[in-house]
């Protein structure tokens, strides 16, 4: 408070003045003092009355109601603050200054802070009086603000230019274009100033930064954006510096500065800011300079993705002025380079004139492809410069015949030299490829027509390629040929090969197609799959980031068509007791989801004009009338077959014309009138073919919605994901839908991930581990079957139910395994919850569990099968180590104990079939860990033998690791066994480290404290009293006996 009270001593105040507003304000704030309860006395009853009085009359609070409250709020030690006392600490909580003593106030603050104090204003003075104190002031929300603003410091005469940026004004500026913070700090550090953020490339920030995709995205248009501003600033003021000087000398001048501005170098992955004619063709001659060509709307629009290279994706769609990524160079030459052409006016023209153009700009291009031997895609239907209210790389798309396009290339033979380079240019140039445009306001078809140029080595080798530009000739009114010339790629521009650069050009072939071979064959190369953990994704697009699904949210479902397959996995639906499902599968009732569903929950069934309020039902009326919260609705979208009075199903079109309205409605309901925002997740379950009517739907939550926060998709099928999200990305961008989507993970396995995280569950199989990294069902009469084997399960002993076992039979069983007993997984469960004490890592664990890692996470394998070799002394502890390990790698691979007297054939028939066990790819599995303990060498080579051989029937890959063979041996000098495989074999030994001589310690003093010593003193007395009486070798038996009753199993 003290800080917030502007106490001035303005030079110019007099002494007086100056003495009685102190005082004023030392009497204020001793008034406030009282109501804090850390300075109350206790003793006196009255403590405080006559100051909350004083302070009730300074404030115009009503006396005697904050007297009583105060009054009780003494009464309560401090403890809680009675609705009588509220008006008065919301009075000094807001209490300010006057309009004088900010204006006093700002005077001192001028003369002693700032020498700007004229540019300063009254009401920066009240928030520099009232507001917070300035250690506890956060600046960067204003600084954002400020610089998006253009704002500049007050005694700046002009924007500081870009070249001369620091390391921390690049920080500011990233911060203002929203880019993450853990990349704004690693820039920072890497010393990133002005001139870097000029010319700085999509690889350094890959690579380096370790940025992803759309961050990079981000900050390259963002940067190519003020660029062009600033290029175009310069172009003006040059032309306002020619004008004022004599026409010759000025344009020299004008050239001259142009040139020697300070711009970065262009990199061949920027794109240009202003193109030029580099060569005959390359201007857009369908866009005639215009004064406004540099105008745009300046309206952040949606970035898109480009259409798969060389592919014909029939479901790809382009969405209506969404963003391309900025035109590119040559990159690694299996990456294509990109040009775009607008065709806002050429697509006008008459037929001849439309395929010379088309012809024109194909053909410049493809040759310069084919003579930097990189792959590249030229654009039409793209703008390539900003014009009118269109921004650069923004998708218009072009009404067109298709007849044209594919005529356009009739060309080839007449503008490529000689019959080689006219059929590899047939080779090389892909037809074209119609890509529709989508936008929700407009039914016109409209298509981005994209020309993929592929130069294959063996087509390309030792040729320079020239090509003669067709074009239009308006005297002749016929296409003419100009001189055939050779093309190349120079950042994002397409000029020709100059003479006196040519040998060089030529020269330097012989390199390309070196690099072009290279390129071709690491391409070729089967590429390693990205392996997201879809488990820990669904887990949070489900539960909004929490660790289990509870009763805080609600869950809406929206499904297509289940197949017959599907309904035995859908116990997690049942689980999740959604409070609707809408259900677009007519015969959902008889032999579908929802009459799988009815067989354990019960629904109320409605179609979707239930839900109109048109009739004058309030909400409140209308969620009892349909029983909204006793049950869930379930709300049949395109009729019900086997309900005659009902609705019948109908084809998308006559859907979208006559049940639209209806379901508009009950969304708008549900997301509005009936359920708080950010309380229910909206789920899509895409389990079949994908129509129309359920991308509307998830348009219209997207809507009501207000975006994808609380939106889940789950399609097991990627091609009717590829489908549904090129329909979808109307609403929302393709990398939005791909981050709130779950796309081919089996219905199984979204079942079984779902349950792992839901606290209601009833489950009766066991969850292993899939390689998507989600989880899969062991069902019990699938692991009857598989009897050769102990299945090690990443729920291994959950079922077992700990609150009825009580503190003594967890002591039985900890002693039992510290007495010498076999360690159980129980064990590990048990020390897991803390329920006894942990189980102590020998060193050898860690060694062993390092070469796991190294065996699991290599790239590529070097055997299908590994083996690592536990070898231990006897009764020191090696099977606990080899266990320590199956526990700990669980959830990572698959493991499994294999029961010795099994036949090592059934072994092995079991093994492959634990591995491939609801994977989809047999070359693409987790390894299975198999611990064979105590098993003789003869058993183990044969079982490797026999696993090699059904690797080799089922032609898996030998890059791929299958299994590991964790062989348990005892030895009385496992030391020297390490020599045979330094690197896959470890040693348990009676010898402790010294670091697991303090772990034992501490264990022997727990266990000290537990025993009774008087029950081992009487036991051992009268043990060793009747042994005295017998021979040597009776005494022998007895110990032995003795042992034998103390751990039955280890002697």
């Amino acid at each position: 408070m003290k800080e917030r009270l502007f106490t001035t001593t303005a030079n110019r105040a007099q002494a007086s003045v100056t003495a009685n507003r102190k005082e004023a304000y030392n009497s204020l704030i001793n008034q406030m003092a009282v109501l804090n309860p850390d300075n109350w006395d206790h003793d006196n009853p009255r403590f405080g009355d006559n100051e909350v009085r004083a302070l009730c009359d300074v404030l115009h609070v009503n006396q005697q109601e904050a007297h009583l409250g105060f009054t009780e709020y003494k009464a309560s030690g401090g403890r809680k603050i009675p609705n009588k006392m509220k008006k008065l600490l919301m009075a000094v909580d807001t209490l300010s200054p006057s309009n004088a003593d900010c204006e006093r106030g700002f005077s001192t603050m001028n003369n002693i802070i700032t020498e700007y104090r004229s540019k300063l204003t009254t009401k920066n003075a009240f928030i520099s009086s009232v507001g917070p104190p300035c250690r506890q002031w956060v600046p960067l929300p204003y600084v954002k603000t400020w610089l998006g603003k253009g704002r500049r410091a007050a005694h700046s005469t002009s924007c500081m230019a870009r070249r001369q940026w620091t390391e921390s004004h690049v920080s500011c500026w990233l911060m203002y274009i929203g880019l993450k913070d853990n990349y704004i700090k690693k820039l920072e550090e890497e010393e990133v100033t002005g001139p870097d953020i000029m010319c700085i490339q999509k690889d350094y920030l890959r690579n380096t930064i370790g940025m992803k995709g759309g961050q990079i995205e981000l900050l390259l248009q963002m940067r190519d954006g003020h660029l062009k501003s600033e290029s175009n600033a310069d172009l003006q003021t040059n032309s306002s510096m020619s004008s004022s000087s004599s026409s010759g000398c000025g344009k020299s001048k004008a050239d001259k500065g142009s040139q020697t501005d300070v711009s970065p170098p262009r990199s061949e992955t920027e794109p240009k800011p202003n193109p030029q004619p580099s060569g005959p063709g390359s201007h857009d001659e369908d866009t005639p300079p215009q004064h406004n060509d540099t105008v745009s709307s300046g309206v952040s629009l949606p970035l898109s993705d480009y259409h798969p290279f060389d592919e014909q994706d029939q479901h790809f769609k382009y969405v209506k002025h969404s963003i391309l990524p900025p035109e590119t160079g040559v990159e690694n030459l299996i990456a294509p380079c990109h040009e775009y052409k607008s065709l806002e006016i050429a697509h006008k023209l008459e037929p001849e004139k439309l395929k010379a153009k088309m012809a024109s700009e194909v053909l410049r291009f493809a040759c310069a492809c084919m003579n930097m031997r990189t792959n590249g895609t030229i654009h039409f239907g793209v703008m390539d410069k900003v014009k009118g209210r269109h921004q650069y790389g923004e998708i218009t798309g072009v009404p067109v015949k298709k007849e044209d396009f594919v005529d356009a290339l009739d060309n080839i033979e007449r503008c490529f030299k000689g019959s080689d380079q006219q059929s590899d240019a047939r080779a090389c140039i892909r037809n074209p490829r119609f890509v529709e445009v989508v936008d929700k306001d407009s039914v016109n078809n409209t298509y981005v027509i994209e020309y993929d140029i592929v130069p294959k080595s063996s087509t390309v080798k030792d040729k320079l390629y020239s090509v003669g530009i067709p074009k239009f000739n308006e005297k002749k009114k016929k296409v003419i040929l100009k001189k055939k010339v050779p093309y190349c790629r120079v950042g994002a521009n397409t000029p020709q090969i100059q003479e006196k650069k040519l040998v060089l050009f030529i020269q330097g072939l012989k390199e390309k197609d070196a690099q072009r071979k290279e390129a071709e064959s690491s391409y070729s190369q089967s590429p390693v799959e990205y392996r997201e953990d879809q488990k820990r994704k669904l887990s949070i697009l489900l539960t909004c980031g929490k660790k289990y699904m509870d009763n805080s949210l609600r869950y809406i479902i929206v499904a297509n068509k289940l197949l017959p397959e599907h309904l035995d996995n859908i116990s997690f639906l049942i689980h999740m007791n959604p409070f609707c499902v809408f259900d677009f599968d007519p015969d959902s009732m008889t032999s579908g989801l929802c009459g799988k569903y009815k067989e354990h929950r019960a629904a109320s069934l409605h179609f979707m004009q239930d839900y109109d309020k048109a009739a004058g039902l309030s909400t409140d009326d209308l969620v009892k009338n349909l029983k909204l919260f006793d049950r869930t609705s379930w709300i049949f979208c395109n009729g019900r077959k086997d309900f005659l009075g009902g609705e019948k199903n109908c084809d998308e079109k006559t859907w979208i014309k006559t049940r639209t309205k209806n379901m508009k409605k009950a969304v708008s309901i549900i997301c509005n009138d009936i359920l708080p925002k950010h309380s229910f997740v909206v789920v899509f379950l895409l389990m079949s073919d994908i129509e129309q009517q359920i991308v509307e739907i998830f348009h219209e939550f997207y809507t009501e919605m207000n975006g994808h926060e609380d939106l889940t998709v789950i399609s097991e099928s990627k091609e009717n994901f590829k489908k549904w999200s090129n329909l979808a990305q109307i609403s929302c961008n393709m990398a939005i839908l791909k981050n709130i989507s779950i796309v081919d993970m089996p219905l199984s396995h979204v079942d079984a991930t779902v349950q792992s995280i839901q606290v209601s569950k009833n489950q009766s199989a066991k969850r292993l581990p899939v390689f998507s990294g989600g989880l899969c069902f062991l069902k019990s009469s699938k692991e009857d079957l598989l009897h050769s084997l102990e299945v090690i399960s990443i729920d291994q002993c959950d079922d077992t139910k700990l609150e009825i076992m009580d503190k003594d039979e967890l002591h039985r069983i900890e002693q039992e395994f510290y007495r010498g007993g076999k360690i159980t997984w129980l064990h590990f469960l048990l020390a897991d919850k803390r329920e006894i004490g942990k189980i102590i890592q020998r060193d050898a664990f860690n060694e062993a569990n390092k070469i796991m890692e190294n065996l699991v996470y290599r790239k590529n394998a070097i055997r299908s099968i590994e083996s690592i070799h536990v070898y231990h002394h006897p009764g020191s502890g090696g099977t606990t180590v080899a266990c320590q390990l199956l526990w700990s790698w669980k959830s990572k691979v698959r493991c499994a104990v294999v029961r010795q007297s099994q036949e090592i054939n059934t072994v092995c028939e079991h093994a492959v079939c634990l591995r491939e066990l609801d994977e989809r790819d047999q070359n693409i599995c987790l390894p299975v860990l198999l611990l064979l303990d105590d098993c003789n060498a003869n058993y183990t080579d044969d079982l490797r033998r026999e696993l090699s051989n059904a690797i080799a029937t089922k032609k898996i890959s030998p890059s791929v690791l299958c299994f590991i063979l964790l062989i348990c041996k005892l030895s009385h000098d496992p030391e020297r066994m390490l020599r045979d495989s330094p690197s896959q074999t470890v040693a348990v030994t009676h010898k402790l480290s010294d670091a697991k001589k303090v772990f034992f310690s501490k264990k022997g003093v727990e266990l000290k404290l537990t025993f009774e010593p008087e029950f081992i003193i009487t036991r051992l007395r009268g043990t060793l009293q009747w042994t005295s009486l017998m021979t040597k070798c009776s005494s022998i038996l007895c110990f032995a006996g003795m042992f034998f009753c103390h751990s039955s199993e280890r002697f």
